[in-house]
């Protein structure tokens, strides 16, 4: 989460997109799609690590004209930025949708209110703020926009934070007790997670 770059991170729209779910994330999916293009829907769909099936356009018509349903593929992945490959530059990197907080400015691109998840870090660097807000529930909490979820992880001494994956996802748990009140009434079935560990 880098908000200076944050223009050059919008350039990934255009390149190489993957969503990755397969046989290693047992019960919650067994496909692993390739998006290629500019998100108007040219993929490859793969099951196995073989072809299942297709769509074509400008895009990608070079790319997918050379693969047919049932060839072996081999798949290689990373992360670049304008070129540059990161995952060696980090220890951890996490996928965000949309910056709620940039340089302590709250920031506002979603104003439909659903549980929300957020993650920031302090400006010094030297603390890391996760929250979860309810919502979705009557009398209870109907939720909050994005701005509104800046606003609060701002007040806790955030400087910069991200929207992580809300909705019936957002769930708190410490030392194995959920600390919140899932839209979905418990815990959703998800393959990821934001983890805090103690060494001991």
């Amino acid at each position: 989460m880098d908000p200076e770059n944050e223009s050059k991170w919008k350039t990934f729209t255009h390149e190489l997109k993957t969503a990755i779910n397969n046989h290693q994330w047992g019960k919650t999916g067994h496909t692993f799609r390739l998006d290629i293009g500019n998100g108007t829907g040219h993929h490859v769909l793969i099951r196995n690590m073989k072809i299942k099936g297709k769509t074509s356009g400008k895009d990608s018509k070079t790319f997918l004209s050379n693969l047919s349903v049932g060839d072996k593929v081999d798949v290689a992945m990373d992360i670049k930025m304008n070129g540059t490959k990161q995952a060696d530059k980090h220890l951890h990197i996490i996928g965000s949708q949309d910056l709620l907080l940039k340089n302590g400015t709250p920031v506002n691109t979603w104003n439909e209110v659903h549980p929300r998840t957020a993650i920031g870090y302090s400006q010094d660097k030297k603390k890391i703020y996760l929250i979860v807000i309810d919502g979705r529930q009557t009398n209870y909490s109907v939720g909050a926009t994005t701005g509104q979820v800046g606003a609060i992880i701002k007040a806790f001494g955030a400087y910069n934070a991200a929207n992580l994956d809300g909705g019936g996802s957002s769930c708190m748990v410490v030392n194995g007790e959920i600390k919140n009140k899932p839209s979905d009434k418990s815990e959703r079935a998800v393959a990821n997670g934001v983890m805090v560990v103690v060494k001991k």
